[in-house]
C-alpha cells in the first residue's frame, strides 16, 4: 500500500472542505412554478346568523377565493338563508332574491402548526364587507376562524364574525366549510 504524503492527505481534505462549503452555499432547488389559476379555492359552507344575537337563520352559500401570498386571502361568498317570515309553500329558502347576501372577506392567517413546514392547522382573522340584497343593507364584519387541512388541497374548517349593519342590528355569522384548492 502507497503511503500518502501529509501535503496530499491536506491538500485532499482541503478539497473536500470547499466542496462541502460551496455546497451549502449554492443557492435551494426552485420551488415547482405555479400557474396563476393553482391559487383559486372553492368553497361550499353552511351558516347560522343570530340576527340582534337572537333567533338563529340557517343558510348555505359558496366562496370563490384567491390566495395573494402563503398569508392573505380575498374571497367573495353568496349565500341564501331560510326565509323564516315566509311560508315554506310561498317559497320558503328560495323566498325572495336568488342570492340573500354578497360579501367580500379578507383573511389574515395568524398561527400556523403541525410541524416539519406542513401547515396542518391553520387561526385567522377575518374580516368582510356585505351586502343584504333584500333589506338593501350593508355591513362591515370582523371575527376569527380555524382551519384544519386534511390533505394538500382539502380543507375543513369554522368561522364567526360580529357584523354591524348600517339601517340595522348587529348580528352573528358563523360558518363551517370544507374548502378545495386548485
Amino acid at each position: 500500500m502507497k503511503r500518502f504524503s501529509k501535503l496530499s492527505v491536506v491538500a485532499l481534505a482541503v478539497a473536500f472542505f470547499t466542496m462541502a462549503v460551496q455546497a451549502q452555499d449554492s443557492p435551494p432547488a426552485e420551488p415547482k412554478p405555479s400557474n396563476w389559476w393553482t391559487s383559486f379555492s372553492i368553497t361550499p359552507y353552511g351558516a347560522v346568523k343570530h340576527p340582534d344575537f337572537g333567533k338563529p337563520i340557517w343558510g348555505g352559500g359558496l366562496e370563490l377565493g384567491y390566495q395573494i401570498n402563503r398569508t392573505v386571502r380575498l374571497s367573495i361568498g353568496n349565500t341564501i338563508f331560510d326565509q323564516p317570515e315566509t311560508k315554506h309553500d310561498e317559497g320558503g329558502w328560495f323566498s325572495g332574491s336568488a342570492i340573500d347576501e354578497t360579501e367580500a372577506l379578507f383573511r389574515a392567517d395568524l398561527i400556523r402548526g403541525g410541524g416539519e413546514g406542513k401547515d396542518r392547522f391553520v387561526g385567522f382573522l377575518i374580516g368582510s364587507g356585505s351586502r343584504d340584497w333584500e333589506r338593501e343593507d350593508w355591513a362591515f364584519g370582523v371575527g376569527v376562524g380555524a382551519e384544519l387541512r386534511l390533505a394538500k388541497n382539502i380543507s375543513l374548517g369554522a368561522d364567526s364574525r360580529i357584523r354591524a349593519w348600517m339601517d340595522n342590528d348587529k348580528d352573528l355569522i358563523t360558518r363551517g366549510f370544507l374548502s378545495f384548492r386548485f
